[in-house]
């Protein structure tokens, strides 16, 4: 079963150094940008998004703790009561955990997490290529509310 526990200033600041070439890579990718264009721009947003860091009072930074396998990913979550909204930023389950519904279970955790915090509703972006990530959040219940859509030429 999973958990959430609030990341440790430690496990922040690795979660965070890897966010940058992760964003950056999964933008260039989903946008078709070049990696150098995304490795700032995603710099910048996330910067902007994590200003306040492990103090922020709407962002929320949890790791992925199972009764079996110890810390198996992260989450990072921004809860907008006011909106009665939560919206996933990110999650992930390390590679060597993946496949044992860990991620689902999170989903399930965060639910119970992000209610009593004002949000009646979760949303999330995910990138267009990341078709595992589709299933999951469908599986969950999660419905599309808004499809963004390219050809190259």
């Amino acid at each position: 079963m999973i958990t959430l526990q609030p990341m440790t200033p430690d496990e922040y600041a690795r979660f965070k150094a890897d966010m940058y070439e992760d964003y950056a890579q999964s933008r260039s990718r989903g946008m078709g940008t070049p990696i150098e264009q995304e490795r700032i721009e995603g710099a910048r947003q996330i910067d902007e998004l994590t200003k306040d860091g492990l103090q922020s009072a709407t962002h929320h930074y949890w790791t992925l703790r199972s009764d079996v396998d110890g810390n198996v990913g992260v989450l990072w979550v921004f809860v907008e009561a006011e909106k009665q909204r939560a919206f996933i930023y990110f999650i992930g389950v390390d590679e060597a955990y993946r496949g044992k519904g860990y991620a689902a279970q999170a989903l399930t955790a965060l639910e119970a997490a992000v209610k009593p915090l004002g949000a009646a509703r979760i949303e999330l972006n995910v990138f267009g290529d990341n078709t595992t990530a589709q299933r999951l959040y469908q599986r969950m219940g999660y419905q599309p509310s808004a499809i963004f859509m390219r050809k190259e030429i």
